[in-house]
């Protein structure tokens, strides 16, 4: 199950419940998104990013892209593909 398909399933519990939620929060506007390190200086940027491929945390998932996203609404001001890029 995808991030957005389990957001999208907490969405419709919650609504069964009659609880309103925010625009934000529904399943079609809502943004995944996983902010690690804020407000980092351009220049420790490589050292954060050392900092954490060490760290061993109970999930897994690996980084196809970094973005810059603005909302609301939403807009992608540019996005970087990351890693290998020829399919075999």
């Amino acid at each position: 199950m995808t991030l957005l398909q389990f957001q999208a399933q907490v969405c419709e519990a919650i609504k069964k419940e009659g609880i309103e939620i925010g625009e934000e929060f529904k399943a079609d506007a809502w943004i995944p998104y996983c902010p690690v390190a804020q407000e980092v200086p351009k220049t420790r940027m490589a050292e954060a990013f050392c900092v954490l491929r060490e760290l061993k945390l109970p999930v897994s998932g690996y980084a196809m892209d970094i973005g810059l996203v603005e909302f609301s609404p939403v807009r992608e001001h540019f996005s970087f593909g990351l890693g290998n890029t020829i399919d075999t």
